[in-house]
C-alpha cells in the first residue's frame, strides 16, 4: 500500500490531466459520487438524514458542492454553507457550485452554519469539506470555534479527504481538527490516516478509486510505502533444503559493557531468532562470564576492556581481522561511551565492509561526528529514536516529533544510509529516499532492550543478503509484530524485551510463504 503526501496528491492530479486526459472536473464529478457511495454504504438511513454541507474554497470545497449537487438530484435534504466565495468563477469548483445553484441549491455563508449547529438534529449528518489536504498552517478564527461547533455537535461526521486541521503529510494538528466518524479519501491513503497519532482522529476510513491511473501514482518518485505481511512474505529469505548454519548468514555484535551486559545477549538472541545461522558476541572480558552462564547457542569472546570495564580501542585490528569472516555487524548496544569506545568505533565505520547497524551507544558516539558516514566502505543502517534523531541531526526532538518521516528520510538522503526511525509508525528511510511506514508494535515495547531486540532482527536479515532498506523496513515490521503478539499474551504493562524475542519465531512462521 502506498501514502501519499499532499505534494504528490498534486503532481498525480496534474498528471492525470496533463498526460492521460482525465480533466480535474472529471476527477471531481467522480470524488463526488464516490463520497455519495460511501455516505450509503455506511449509513443505511441515509435517505432520512438532513445534511450540513461545509464548503472550503479549494477543490475539497468543489468535491463538497459536486456531493450537494448529487444529493439534492436525489431528493436529499441539503444545507451547504461557504467558507469563501469562489475568486476564480472558471474553476472546477466554482462550475460544482454553479451545477448546485442551477438546480435551486442554495448556499449561505459558513457564519450562519454556528448559528444553525446551535438547533441541529440528531438525524443530522456534517459533512466537512473545508481544506483536505492543502492545508499549511495553522488555524485561526472563525475556523476554531468552528470547528469546535462541528466537534462539539454530536452529530455524524463525515470528512472529505482528510479531516479539516491535519497536516495530511505528519498528522499535526494544525490548532484544531475535525473529529470524524467517517473520512472518504481517494486514490490512495494518506499518511495522516496511518499515522498512529491521527488515524482515530479520521475514524473509519474509505478508499474510493476515482479514474486516476495506477501507472500515474507509480510515476511519481520517492513514494512512501506502507509496510505489510504481504510484503514480508515476499522479501523474506526462503531456507533451502541443502543449506546450513554458514550459509543461513553469520553476525558479528560487538557492544556491552560492565554495567549493560544485557544489550549485545539479547541482540544476539533476535539474530537467532530471526534465521541467522551462527552469531558471536565480542564483549569486555568482564562481562564474559556472566553471559556464557545465560546463554547457550550464542558463541561469545572476550576482548580487551579499559579500567571503566567497556571495550578497549586496542581490540581494533583483531576486530578488523574478523569481520570478513562474517555477514553482518551489530555494534553499539549496551557499548557505553567514552574515548576508547569512540575510537574503537570510528576505526571499525572506516574500514568494515560488510553491512552493519549501528544502535544505542554506538548512535551516541557517533553524535559527535557524524560526517563520518560519507566515509565508509559498507553500506549503514542506522536505528535511532527520536532522542538519538536529535543529537544525530541537530534538530531539537520537538522538530523530529513533529514529522518524522522527513526526519529520517533527509538524514538518510545526506548521510548515504539507511534510517530505522523508531517509534510509533517506525519509519524506514533509504540513501535513495525510498520509504517505509510500519503500522505493527504497542506502547508495551518501550521498555529497556527492545531496541536491541531490532538491531538482533535486522543484523540476522542483513546476513541473509537482504539490502540494507529491506532489512531494516522488514526487521520494524517483524519486530514490531512480535511485539504486538507479546503484549496480547502478557499484556502492554507486564511485556519485556525478551517476550518480543519468544515471539519472533511465531511471527516469521505466519509469514512463512509455504504456509
Amino acid at each position: 500500500m502506498i501514502a501519499l503526501t499532499a505534494k504528490q496528491m498534486q503532481n498525480i492530479d496534474r498528471r492525470t490531466s496533463d498526460k492521460y486526459g482525465i480533466s480535474g472536473y472529471e476527477l471531481m464529478l467522480h470524488a463526488s459520487q464516490c463520497i455519495f457511495d460511501a455516505i450509503r454504504e455506511n449509513l443505511p438511513d441515509y435517505k432520512h438524514k438532513t445534511y450540513f454541507i461545509l464548503c472550503g474554497k479549494g477543490n475539497n470545497g468543489g468535491d463538497g458542492y459536486g456531493l450537494a449537487w448529487l444529493m439534492h438530484r436525489n431528493g436529499l435534504d441539503v444545507a451547504v454553507y461557504f467558507a469563501a466565495e469562489q475568486k476564480d468563477s472558471r474553476s472546477d469548483a466554482a462550475t460544482m457550485k454553479k451545477n448546485f445553484n442551477n438546480e435551486g441549491g442554495r448556499t449561505v455563508s459558513i457564519d450562519q452554519f454556528r448559528i444553525d449547529c446551535e438547533s441541529i438534529a440528531d438525524n443530522s449528518v456534517i459533512i466537512d469539506a473545508l481544506f483536505g489536504t492543502g492545508l499549511k498552517k495553522d488555524l485561526e478564527e472563525p475556523y476554531l470555534s468552528l470547528i469546535e461547533s462541528i466537534n462539539q455537535s454530536g452529530v455524524y461526521v463525515v470528512s472529505v479527504d482528510i479531516p479539516s486541521g491535519l497536516n495530511c503529510d505528519n498528522g499535526m494538528v494544525m490548532g484544531a481538527a475535525v473529529h470524524a466518524d467517517l473520512t472518504v479519501t481517494f486514490c490512495c491513503e494518506k499518511p495522516a490516516h496511518i499515522l498512529k497519532h491521527s488515524a482515530p482522529i479520521c475514524g473509519k476510513i474509505v478508499l474510493k478509486d476515482i479514474g486516476i491511473p495506477d501507472a500515474c501514482v507509480q510515476e511519481e518518485p520517492h513514494l512512501i510505502r506502507v509496510y505489510s505481511k504481504e510484503d514480508a512474505i515476499r522479501i523474506l529469505p526462503k531456507n533451502t533444503i541443502d543449506q546450513h548454519k554458514g550459509s543461513c548468514g553469520k553476525v558479528l555484535i560487538v557492544g556491552g559493557s560492565k554495567t549493560m551486559s544485557g544489550a549485545p545477549v539479547m541482540a544476539g538472541s533476535a539474530a537467532l531468532r530471526s534465521g541467522a545461522g551462527i552469531v558471536k558476541l565480542l564483549v569486555p572480558e568482564s562481562v564474559f562470564v556472566p553471559i556464557v552462564s545465560k546463554t547457550t547457542e550464542l558463541m561469545c569472546v572476550p576482548m580487551k576492556e579499559t579500567m571503566f570495564g567497556t571495550l578497549s580501542k586496542h581490540n581494533l585490528s583483531e576486530i578488523l581481522e574478523l569481520l570478513p569472516s562474517f555477514d553482518s555487524l551489530v555494534i553499539g548496544c549496551g557499548m557505553s561511551v567514552d574515548e576508547n569506545t569512540k575510537e574503537l568505533l570510528y576505526g571499525i565505520i572506516r574500514n568494515c565492509e560488510i553491512p552493519m547497524v549501528i544502535d544505542a551507544d554506538g548512535l551516541n558516539i557517533l553524535a559527535a561526528d557524524p560526517s563520518i558516514l560519507l566515509n565508509t566502505k559498507g553500506k549503514i543502517v542506522l536505528t535511532p529514536h527520536e532522542v538519538e534523531m536529535s543529537r544525530l541531526s541537530g534538530s531539537t526532538k520537538e522538530t523530529i516529533h513533529s514529522d518524522r518521516i522527513e526526519a529520517a528520510g533527509s538524514f538518510a538522503r545526506k548521510y548515504r544510509s539507511t534510517v530505522v526511525l523508531k517509534g510509533s509508525n517506525t519509519v524506514t528511510a533509504s540513501a535513495n529516499a525510498d520509504l517505509y511506514l510500519n503500522t505493527t508494535g504497542n506502547p508495551g515495547m518501550a521498555t529497556a532492550g527492545s531496541g536491541d531486540v531490532l538491531s538482533g532482527v535486522i543484523g540476522a536479515f542483513l546476513a541473509r543478503g537482504l539490502d540494507p532498506f529491506d532489512a531494516s523496513a522488514t526487521g520494524a515490521y517483524i519486530h514490531g509484530l512480535a511485539g504486538d503478539h507479546a503484549a496480547a499474551a502478557r499484556s502492554e504493562y507486564g511485556m519485556i524485551a525478551s517476550d518480543i524475542i519468544e515471539h519472533l519465531s511465531y511471527v516469521l512462521k505466519l509469514c512463512d510463504s509455504r504456509i
